[in-house]
């Protein structure tokens, strides 16, 4: 609420438990002060204060005050109050800093026609956080958003990783401050249909996700719910993107609750895989092993410790690696993740499951996609199959393991771009030098730390079919019919777990998808 205390000057006034007001005056002199004065005593001045400039003084008060009292020509009457609840009639949302009316982002009309527009900000609701957006992730679900092999809504601004500073709280928001450094959680679920009554969420039938079906953040700003808006401290912008993917993973381990001293066996060495794996290795395993292809992401798995031993396996011929794994664990694994979307992986990955332990699929696969396990074997060695595809309230837990940094994260995001370089983000996705990319809104371009530009040309040679981690074509944002995408193989694929695919009909691996996920996969 903006106000004038009698003449010239508008007051900022928000809604925390304690105000500091001060003028654009520069310290002016004060000839008179009275300091706190009971309230009882002074309401009626105030309530015809409130009277002239629209201010709202709570009647139940017992707070204490402080009037100041100015003779400055530009100045009558200066009031600081402390402890003191000063709220607006105006219904509409309150602007909390000074905003501008419109904004730059990135819209599609349709698939695979992108631009760059100038938009109005995004309309507050009464219990809406405004963020200024610093940062936002691209994964394989922007893949599928751009080559229409995702359940989207058009036009749209997509982006749905989003990181950045409050601007504005709507007039029900309490608990956020203008400033503060936040991550948003994509997810808007309605708390009604069968599946939210029912306690899971997850699987809500009316699911939403900015980014997906509601604008997100490739934009300067984005509108949250409060509930779903949380604040961050020592993590970068960039780091901060991996809250979304990492809070996949932190519902891996939640619905996994891995037994002490449990041996872990993970296929795929992914963004999503690496920061599971580090939560196994804290969370009762005892022995983590990943298992993945040479080249740039194991050696990122080796610099976060995401595991206690690495296999790396031959592209071309992997099955005396296989043969090999089995006889050097005869009695398996209690815990085994397929993290790749390769069928034939997770076909594969029973015959290295302990008896009485649990296979995890965790990659993304299409609906065709069948596997064949011998009913017998799950019967008899009593397996659990277990399905982990998304995540909802983990925020929380996700920014304690990454704000810390007992999750590791230096590095993951290997590629960063400005808004307007969108193309180029899709195009290192596509192609895999990045390990994970990111859309940057601050003045600077984030640099390559010299750890990961050496562990990225220390690995060009080793890479084998890995494309080389160099800068893609430019593919301007400006040219959509440039953009057009080439379908990954299955078993290259870097699962990109995010909240946007939390509607379980929504497949973001395999881009020739288009059906409903079928049981047998989850």
């Amino acid at each position: 609420m903006s106000v004038s205390l009698l003449l010239k000057y508008p007051l900022s006034f928000d809604n925390l438990p304690i105000l500091s007001l001060s003028l654009v005056n520069k310290n002016p002199p004060f000839l008179a002060s009275i300091s706190y004065l009971a309230w009882s005593t002074s309401f009626l001045f105030f309530s015809q204060l409130s009277k002239l400039r629209d201010i709202h003084l709570p009647r139940h008060s017992t707070c204490p005050w402080h009037l100041v009292v100015s003779t400055y020509p530009n100045i009558d009457v200066f009031v600081h109050f402390t402890h003191l609840h000063l709220t607006s009639s105006n219904p509409s949302s309150v602007k909390m800093a000074t905003l501008p009316t419109e904004m730059k982002a990135l819209r599609y009309e349709k698939p695979e026609d992108f631009s760059i527009v100038t938009v109005p900000l995004p309309e507050m609701r009464d219990n809406d956080v405004l963020v200024q957006v610093k940062a936002c992730g691209v994964c394989g679900t922007d893949l599928h958003i751009h080559e229409g092999e995702f359940i989207a809504k058009f036009p749209l601004i997509p982006g749905h990783e989003t990181v950045g500073v409050v601007a504005a709280v709507g007039k029900n928001v309490n608990g956020f401050a203008i400033g503060d450094r936040v991550a948003a959680d994509n997810s808007e679920l309605c708390n009604e249909c069968f599946y939210c009554r029912r306690g899971q969420p997850l699987l809500c039938e009316n699911f939403n996700a900015h980014g997906v079906t509601m604008n997100g953040g490739f934009a300067e700003y984005c509108a949250y719910p409060a509930a779903k808006v949380f604040k961050i401290h020592n993590l970068s912008w960039v780091d901060a993107t991996l809250l979304e993917p990492a809070s996949c993973a932190c519902h891996g381990l939640e619905k996994i609750r891995p037994k002490l001293g449990s041996h872990v066996l993970m296929f795929g060495a992914g963004p999503t895989g690496l920061m599971l794996a580090q939560l196994l290795r804290q969370n009762g395993g005892c022995k983590v092993t990943v298992a993945a292809p040479g080249g740039l992401k194991m050696e990122l798995a080796k610099s976060l410790e995401a595991a206690d031993q690495y296999i790396e396996l031959s592209r071309s011929n992997p099955d005396e690696q296989f043969a090999q794994l089995k006889k050097e664990n005869p009695y398996g694994f209690d815990i085994v993740v397929e993290a790749t979307g390769s069928v034939r992986i997770l076909e594969d990955s029973i015959n290295y499951v302990r008896r009485g332990g649990t296979l995890v699929v965790y990659g993304v696969y299409a609906n065709a996609d069948r596997v064949s396990w011998p009913p017998s074997k799950i019967f008899g060695d009593e397996i659990t199959i277990l399905g982990s595809f998304s995540e909802t309230y983990m925020f929380p837990a996700t920014i304690d393991y990454l704000d810390s940094g007992k999750v590791k994260t230096k590095g993951i995001v290997n590629k960063t771009f400005k808004l307007e370089q969108f193309g180029e983000a899709l195009e290192s996705i596509k192609n895999k030098s990045a390990i994970k990319a990111a859309i940057v809104f601050d003045d600077e371009e984030p640099e390559a730390t010299p750890e990961e530009v050496e562990v990225a040309e220390s690995t060009k040679a080793e890479a084998g079919d890995e494309p080389e981690a160099v800068k893609p074509e430019t593919v301007e944002a400006e040219k959509p019919e440039e953009e057009k995408i080439e379908k990954p193989e299955v078993e290259e694929k870097a699962e990109e777990k995010t909240e946007a695919s939390e509607k379980p009909e929504v497949e973001e691996k395999k881009p020739e998808e288009e059906e409903k996920k079928p049981e047998t996969s989850s």
